[in-house]
């Protein structure tokens, strides 16, 4: 055949392989979109703010004039500055926010939702409230308004790679075996219409090819057997008719000889024997010429 056979084992771990493979890259290229969106400055990592926040804690706390500070926040990171008798002085705050973060300077609960964090600095005569977020976000302002987080941008579509490459590996996977089975499919066609004179196919799996090799010697002993059977009806026909034209030369002289009988003169006890002779030697001649009919039929006239 020319043709390299691997056994149906095989191919489901080839599928494995490259199913796993296609997973693995459906994760990898997602996450490296994002990395190379991060050295671009299109987004930040999850951990940058919260260390940003760390870092910048210490320098509000000590620095006397914060407005070098405060003008260089980072996107995703505001601020409230409050006296201590917590009015506001001066905020990067706006709406609920505000409230968030007064709530959290004089009672220390946090009641601001998607994902956003507080952190109070307390200075010599004022109270500074940070707010940043964990988790990734845009660096432009416009982008973190109408799209989702980076990271659930990131999630969907590591997901709707994995069912991408799900699906396609899997049309991959099914269409080889069904193109494998399909001379299978075929002889059994073939066989089921009682054609034995076809050629049988080849496949590139093992157990496919053992199949259709057990279907190769099947139709070949199938033919074989019904070769016998026609030959033995064929002899059996020509039996019968051989019989039934050897049967007809002594019923012509019997029917010839009652012919005779019956033109002389018979008595009634002779005339009905007579009868009786004539009347089986036609039944016999029906039998016989029915026997012709049906091995002229077997034979195929």
């Amino acid at each position: 055949m020319g043709t390299k056979i691997a056994t149906l084992r095989t191919a489901f771990i080839k599928y494995l392989v490259m199913l796993i493979g296609g997973l693995a890259l459906s994760v990898i290229t997602p996450f490296l979109i994002f990395t190379i969106f991060a050295s671009l400055g299109i987004v930040n990592y999850a951990y940058q703010s919260e260390e940003f926040v760390k870092t910048i804690a210490p320098v509000l706390a000590s620095t006397p004039d914060l407005a070098d500070v405060t003008e260089n926040m980072p996107p995703g990171c505001d601020y409230l500055l409050l006296d201590k008798s917590y009015t506001i002085l001066e905020t990067s705050l706006k709406n609920d926010d505000v409230k968030s973060a007064l709530r959290y300077a004089t009672d220390g609960v946090n009641t601001a939702n998607n994902g956003k964090q507080f952190l109070l600095i307390t200075r010599d005569k004022e109270l500074i409230v940070l707010q940043y977020y964990i988790g990734s976000r845009f660096i432009n302002p416009w982008l973190n308004k109408y799209f989702p987080s980076p990271e659930m941008i990131l999630y969907s579509l590591i997901a709707l790679n994995c069912v991408f490459v799900c699906i396609l590996l899997t049309i991959r996977f099914s269409r080889r075996l069904q193109k494998q089975l399909v001379p299978i499919m075929n002889a059994t066609e073939e066989i089921s219409s009682q054609n034995l004179d076809f050629e049988i196919g080849h496949s590139n799996i093992k157990e496919f090819e053992d199949v259709l090799l057990s279907f190769s010697k099947m139709r070949g002993d199938l033919k074989m057997s019904l070769e016998k059977q026609w030959h033995a009806e064929q002899f059996h026909s020509e039996q019968i008719a051989a019989l039934a034209h050897d049967l007809k030369t002594p019923l012509t002289v019997i029917q010839g000889n009652i012919d005779l009988i019956n033109e002389t003169e018979l008595d009634d006890e002779q005339r009905l024997y007579a009868d009786y002779i004539t009347e089986s030697s036609s039944q016999i001649s029906i039998y016989i010429k029915t026997l012709i009919d049906i091995s002229r039929t077997v034979a195929g006239y």
